[in-house]
């Protein structure tokens, strides 16, 4: 593993332990309206690009909901005209917002799950384990239980009772359509795809993936082979042909509105392209890493090379206004 890999790992629990001191260790209505749109397009809670990068930030009804604060401590909703509300002095992460409801991961819980109103009242606890990786799809819940290897469990919203579908070590757990994608670290982290009930598992390719992304019928995330070529590619969710998109190592990948954001962890820069990888250009001299769009703002956290210390950014995605 790189040191650029190895550092994003430690950030997460970095911005934990500096944020809340408690924890070992991140269009149509009802659904975000950054979401990926397709035909009969999926009611999901947050976009699977923001989910990937940790779930800083949802954008629900023009409102965005996402860690604020110099190291992103604090969960905040903006509204449109740049009112900010604090809902909770504690880091939330994994943001879902599906009929008004917010799902989030609450660091300074032990990372358990969370449920509350749009205004911040009425917060409840809605597991008893730590939740990664949440993915609120068509009613159903998804998560990886970091505290029981990575395990994936699934749980309808109705009825809130976690079932465990898979054992192996899922990473990066994405749903696309009507299967489960994740990087299975139980084995080299390949990339691995299963139904949502976790049945017929098997693996897509033989490369260590991460940064897994859903985006118009297309799976995107960064590769590398058994000869540590690293790059990103992309491949249909109908397994058709892989396609390497850009030839060298990056991660933090957000593939959102027809454009793909990532870092380039040969470059230290934050980079934009198209989805079929054309148009590459410099988005963000600076490196970060996390990144999370939403309301026309990018999330995303720096750190000093070589240091613990860390901030938290929020951005406009249109720089140059």
């Amino acid at each position: 593993m790189s040191f650029r890999k190895t550092a994003a790992v430690l950030l997460v629990f970095a911005l934990a332990l500096s944020g809340c001191g408690k924890t070992p260790q991140p269009e149509s209505e009802g659904q975000p309206q950054n979401a990926n749109v397709e035909a009969n397009a999926a009611v999901r809670g947050n976009t699977s690009g923001n989910i990937t990068n940790y779930g800083s930030a949802a954008e629900y009804n023009g409102d965005i909901y996402c860690q604020y604060g110099d190291k992103g401590e604090k969960f905040a909703r903006i509204s449109a005209d740049g009112k900010i509300d604090i809902l909770k002095e504690s880091m939330p992460y994994f943001i879902n917002i599906v009929d008004g409801a917010v799902y989030y991961v609450d660091a300074g819980d032990n990372f358990r799950l969370h449920k509350m109103d749009a205004d911040g009242s009425n917060d409840i606890a809605l597991t008893s384990g730590s939740a990664y990786y949440v993915n609120i799809v068509d009613g159903s819940i998804y998560y990886a239980d970091p505290t029981a290897e990575y395990c994936v469990y699934k749980m309808g919203m109705d009825d809130m009772k976690p079932q465990k579908i898979i054992n192996n070590n899922c990473q990066y757990l994405t749903v696309a359509g009507d299967k489960l994608y994740f990087s299975d670290f139980s084995a080299n982290g390949e990339l691995t795809q299963c139904g949502l009930d976790g049945s017929d598992i098997r693996q897509i390719n033989a490369m260590q993936s991460m940064y897994i992304n859903y985006y118009d019928g297309y799976i995107y995330y960064s590769g590398t082979d058994a000869d540590k070529n690293s790059g990103m590619y992309r491949q249909p969710v109908e397994n058709g042909p892989t396609e390497q998109i850009y030839d060298t190592e990056v991660g933090d990948i957000n593939v959102n509105d027809g454009k793909i954001y990532f870092t380039d962890w040969t470059s230290n820069e934050i980079m934009v392209m198209n989805i079929d990888g054309s148009d590459k250009k410099v988005f963000d001299e600076k490196y970060g890493t996390y990144i999370n769009l939403a309301g026309g703002k990018y999330f995303c956290v720096r750190y000093a090379e070589g240091t613990k210390e860390i901030s938290f950014e929020i951005n406009d995605i249109n720089k140059e206004n």
